[in-house]
């Protein structure tokens, strides 16, 4: 039995079965002979949706059983808080080191590469199917305060009340925390002490194939930056992903370098401009600082700017934040920008890109197209003084010639490449919309990083795991539609 609390129309085709619902208000138990949206379930109950997978008949009272429990810790946990603001840890059920039965933690591979993550490959026949074991405490346990809870840095997210996702990352984002239904005291989370899932190496946000499936609203924090994400309806950005929390974590440890200095900064393609507000709160550098958001999509402005992302007015240090938005095509506005650009951009090249030298021209969907890649290197090279990038590069758009000849010529430029980061994660290919088997790694290209000017990268997606961290983490080769590829947080500077 998995249990999952928020639907997202994109995964929910990964489980194909009858669901059950629990109406927790009146305590029946509805049967839906086919997958519905939450939306259509609020329509129907009037209830937060809760879908439980059916794995057999007559799993009502086990569903009945579950929500019990939900509402009998979050009323334990409210009741220990006792009027303060607490944010911590786990809730009902967990599948990793903090598991009850005491589960040894997994040791971090050595490295000998320029990022932290940089590990051996793994044959495919090592990769082992990834289990999921749950637990439900007793109703009436009362869970205590997690000893480190998250703290959201600048001004909290304020909406006032209510029960919400959260998910929360670790520092260096080998672990990913999952809560299903965090209640809200004055805006901020109210965490039990078990979380309902947690993945070590998460590979996904949203992990359908097991019941775990994160939706358009949910509370995310990572390195003390947190906001409330609640994706405004007809809204074209994407929601923040593992992609994301990389992106931060390599911010961090370019922020944590002696000497920094930033004065501007901007996060291009900004989507939820949680990026934004992680170097809001964290640029180094004396002054005021000024953050600059640019989206095509103006609902990812108006988010931006709402009470639940509550963008910071000073940073580091105390200095003076000034926060600008801007809507537009963030490929006319990137040229003859300085300072720090930053951008988790469209990385899928198209057919023609991985086939020939060339950059295609605009596409219409959120991740095709490799030309902001190639427009963030640029504006690098034409502003040999006060501008450095850093940018997402996954191996999937290593792919394009034009992308690893770009990389390859950095040098000749007097420009360097430095890996922050590098993770791999799986890749959704059904957002291809089609098998693309060119973009399949190739002979050495699986096994082995290849070299593209001062750095080695992988190029390509694969079927089954390359890093001996995915099997430690009891992560699978889940098969088709999922992939694997590997994320780069890449520094571009003179």
């Amino acid at each position: 039995l998995g249990v999952l609390l928020a639907c997202s129309p994109v995964e929910t085709e990964s489980i194909q079965q009858h669901t059950q619902k629990e109406d927790v208000t009146s305590g029946s138990c509805l049967v839906q002979q086919d997958q519905q949206s939450c939306e259509e379930a609020k329509e129907t109950s009037g209830v937060e949706c809760e879908w439980i997978p059916l794995q057999e008949h007559g799993v009502c009272e086990l569903a009945k059983s579950a929500a019990a429990t939900t509402t009998s810790n979050i009323d334990s946990s409210n009741e220990s808080a006792n009027g303060n603001h607490r944010q911590g840890s786990h809730t009902l059920t967990n599948n990793s080191r903090d598991h009850q039965n005491g589960k040894q933690q997994h040791q971090d591979t050595p490295s000998n590469n320029n990022s932290s993550d940089l590990q051996t490959p793994l044959h495919k026949n090592q990769v082992n199917r990834h289990t999921q074991k749950q637990g439900h405490q007793p109703p009436g346990r009362h869970n205590p305060v997690h000893p480190n809870p998250p703290n959201p840095a600048g001004p909290a997210p304020r909406r006032a009340a209510g029960n919400i996702q959260a998910v929360i990352f670790n520092n260096d984002v080998k672990e990913m925390k999952i809560y299903q239904r965090v209640p809200l005291l004055h805006g901020m989370p109210q965490f039990p002490a078990h979380a309902n899932y947690t993945f070590n190496y998460p590979i996904f946000m949203s992990h359908g194939y097991l019941g775990s499936i994160v939706g358009n609203k949910f509370y995310i924090s990572y390195d003390n930056v947190s906001m409330l994400f609640d994706k405004p309806a007809r809204a074209t950005f994407m929601k923040p992903s593992i992609d994301t929390a990389l992106m931060m974590y390599g911010l961090k440890q370019l922020f944590n370098r002696p000497g920094q200095q930033f004065t501007q900064v901007h996060d291009v393609g900004s989507g939820s401009g949680l990026i934004g507000k992680y170097m809001a709160t964290n640029a180094p550098g004396a002054g005021p600082l000024n953050v600059t958001l640019i989206d095509i999509d103006p609902m990812a402005m108006q988010f931006a700017q709402s009470n639940d992302a509550a963008m910071p007015q000073q940073g580091q240090g105390g200095r003076v934040v000034n926060m600008h938005y801007v809507v537009g095509n963030a490929l006319t506005y990137i040229p003859g920008k300085q300072g720090l650009l930053v951008s988790n951009p469209p990385y899928i090249p198209t057919q023609q890109e991985v086939a020939n030298n060339v950059v295609s021209a605009a596409v219409n969907n959120f991740y095709a197209g490799v030309g902001f890649i190639i427009e963030l290197i640029r504006a690098v090279q034409n502003n040999p003084n006060h501008t450095e990038a850093v940018i997402i590069i996954p191996s999937t758009s290593m792919k394009s010639l034009a992308v690893q000849q770009a990389i390859t010529n950095l040098h000749a430029d007097g420009l360097q490449a430095e890996i922050l980061v590098e993770r791999e994660i799986g890749f959704k290919s059904f957002f291809l919309g089609g098998a693309r088997p060119d973009l399949q790694a190739t002979g050495n290209q699986i096994a082995q990083r290849q070299h593209f000017g001062n750095v080695d990268m992988y190029v390509g997606i694969t079927t089954h795991a390359r890093m001996a961290y995915n099997t430690q983490a009891g992560n699978a080769a889940v098969g088709s539609p999922y992939k694997w590829h590997v994320v780069y947080v890449m520094r571009i500077y003179r």
